[in-house]
C-alpha cells in the first residue's frame, strides 16, 4: 500500500476488523475492493483513508494486549479537567476485550468514551455496537466518530447510519480527509440524513497541511498534540503542561474544546489515545449530544485574506534577495514577466514605470505589471479607466486584448484545470489552481502591492 492509502500492487490485501481490502483492477484503474465479512457485501474505493487501521496479515496476527480487570485507579483526572479515551476496533482482540475495557473506565475515573463507527463509504466498525451497548449498560457517555474521506458525500452518511451511528456524531478529519470545504460538505450530507455533527477532531497539523480556514462552524474542536511520554493519562497530561498545555492554543478562529494529548495513555492495562475536557461531567455528556455543523459565511475580504495567506511560497513575493536578483535580471534582459513576477516587481520597486501590456507581443505578458494586469482582468482600460468590451473576469476569453498567465507551477498547489484565453498572439493557458479562485488570487496579489483594487465593470 502506498503512503497515501492507494493500492500499490494487484492482489495485495489489508485488513481491518470485519473487512478485507484487496487491490483489484476496475475500469482500468487499480482500486481497493472492500469486502465485509458478515455478508460479503462489496464496496470500492481509490484509497484506504485511515491508513494506520488497515493491517497486513502479519500485523493482524500479532495479538494485542487485553484489558486488565481491577486495574489500579491511577489514570483518572487531577483537578477539574476530565479525561476520556478515544478507541476503535484497532484496540480489541475480541468483543469481550471491548466490554472489559468499558467496565473499567468509571472505576478508573474516566468520564466518557469515543469510538470509531465508520470510515468513508466503505467501512463499518463491527465493534461499535458492542461498545455502544457496554457504555449504555455502564451509564457512561459515549460518542461515535466517522472518519471523513473524499468518497461520495451521501454514501458516507449512509455508511455511518448502516453501522449503527447515533444521531449525534463526531468527525475524525485527518489524512485523506480532503480540505475544510470537504469537511463542511460531508457535514452537510450528514445533516441532510438527520445526523448532527457537534464535535470535530481537527488536528492542527492537518488543518495547516490542507490550507487552514474558518473552524468557527465546525462544531466543538478536538485538537491533537502529543508532547510525548507514556504512563497514566493524568501523569502524561500534567507533564505536557496540563491546562496550560500546547493543545489548548487557538487556531482556525476557535479555541479547542478538547485536547487529544497522547496516544500512549495506560488505561485498564492497555495503551490508547486519550482526550482532556475542561468542564463538568454534565457538560461533557451534553457535548456528546452534538450540534449541527453549517458552512460558515465569509465576507469577500475574508476570502481574499485567506487566499493571500497562501501566496508566501513564491520567494519573489516574500522578497527573498536571491529571487529578487533573478527577477531584476529578467527585467534587465527584457524577458516577459509572469503575473507573480510583475506584482513582485511592482511591490519592490523594480518596475517603477507602468507600461501597458503590448498587443500582439510574443507573450501576452510583455511589459505587464500589477496595474495593467489587474485592469485587464477587471475589465478596465488601464489608460482611460473606461470599461472594456467584457463585463466580468470570467468573460476574459471574449476580449481580444492582452491576457495573462501564471507560472508553470504554483508552489504547493495542484493544477486542476486550464482556461484558454484568446489574445492577439494566440491562445494562452490560464492555469487555475486547486483551492484558489483565480480572480480572487489576482485581487490578493494586487493588494500585496498596497494599492486600491480596481473593480470589475458592471
Amino acid at each position: 500500500m502506498k503512503p497515501n492509502g492507494a493500492p500499490d500492487l494487484v492482489g495485495e490485501t489489508r485488513y481491518q476488523a470485519g473487512a478485507t481490502a484487496t487491490a483489484v483492477v476496475v475500469d482500468g484503474r487499480l482500486q481497493w475492493e472492500v469486502r465485509r465479512h458478515g455478508d460479503d457485501h462489496v464496496r470500492y474505493t481509490d484509497r484506504l483513508a485511515h491508513i494506520s487501521h488497515w493491517s497486513t496479515e502479519r500485523e493482524l496476527s500479532a495479538l494485542r494486549r487485553s484489558p486488565v480487570a481491577d486495574f489500579p485507579r491511577l489514570g483518572g483526572p487531577a483537578g477539574g479537567t476530565l479525561f476520556y479515551p478515544d478507541c476503535s476496533n484497532n484496540n480489541w482482540n475480541s468483543e469481550q476485550d471491548a466490554v472489559d475495557f468499558v467496565n473499567q473506565l468509571i472505576p478508573q475515573g474516566f468520564s466518557g468514551m469515543c469510538h470509531k463507527v465508520s470510515e468513508g463509504d466503505y467501512y463499518e466498525d463491527p465493534f461499535w455496537p458492542v461498545v455502544l451497548q457496554a457504555c449504555r449498560d455502564a451509564n457512561l457517555p459515549v460518542l461515535g466518530y466517522h472518519y471523513v474521506t473524499t468518497n461520495n458525500l451521501g454514501a458516507q452518511a449512509q455508511t455511518y447510519l448502516a453501522a449503527g451511528g447515533l444521531p449525534n456524531a463526531m468527525f475524525d478529519w485527518e489524512a485523506n480527509g480532503g480540505d475544510l470545504a470537504n469537511y463542511y460538505a460531508v457535514a452537510s450530507a450528514f445533516n441532510a440524513a438527520g445526523i448532527t455533527v457537534g464535535v470535530g477532531y481537527c488536528p492542527r497539523w492537518y488543518f495547516d497541511e490542507v490550507g487552514g480556514g474558518d473552524l468557527s462552524q465546525a462544531g466543538a474542536i478536538v485538537s491533537s498534540a502529543y508532547p510525548g511520554g507514556t504512563g497514566y493519562a493524568s501523569q502524561i497530561y500534567e507533564a505536557a503542561g496540563g491546562d496550560e498545555g500546547s493543545g489548548w492554543a487557538p487556531y482556525g478562529g476557535v479555541t479547542p474544546t478538547c485536547w487529544q494529548f497522547t496516544d500512549q495513555a495506560l488505561v485498564a492495562g492497555i495503551t490508547v489515545d486519550c482526550n482532556a475536557f475542561k468542564g463538568t461531567e454534565d457538560q461533557l455528556a451534553q457535548l456528546f449530544t452534538g450540534g449541527t455543523v453549517t458552512q460558515p459565511e465569509s465576507t469577500e475580504q475574508q476570502e481574499i485574506d485567506a487566499i493571500a495567506g497562501q501566496l508566501g511560497a513564491w520567494p519573489q513575493l516574500a522578497g527573498k534577495p536571491d529571487a529578487l536578483a533573478v527577477l531584476a535580471q529578467k527585467i534587465a534582459d527584457g524577458d516577459d514577466l509572469t503575473l507573480v513576477d510583475a506584482v513582485a516587481a511592482h511591490i519592490f520597486g523594480l518596475l517603477p514605470v507602468q507600461t501597458p501590456a503590448k498587443l500582439g507581443a510574443v507573450s501576452p505578458n510583455a511589459g505587464a505589471i500589477a496595474q495593467t494586469v489587474m485592469c485587464a482582468l477587471a475589465g478596465i482600460d488601464a489608460q482611460t479607466g473606461a470599461p472594456l468590451s467584457y463585463r466580468q473576469v470570467d468573460q476574459l476569453h471574449e476580449y481580444e486584448g492582452p491576457g495573462v498567465y501564471f507560472p508553470p507551477e504554483a508552489p504547493g498547489q495542484t493544477t486542476s484545470s486550464v482556461l484558454d484565453v484568446e489574445t492577439t498572439s494566440g491562445k494562452v493557458g490560464l492555469r487555475l489552481y486547486k483551492g484558489l479562485d483565480w480572480f480572487d488570487m489576482i485581487v490578493a496579489l494586487y493588494q500585496q502591492a498596497g494599492e486600491p483594487t480596481p473593480k470589475a465593470a458592471s
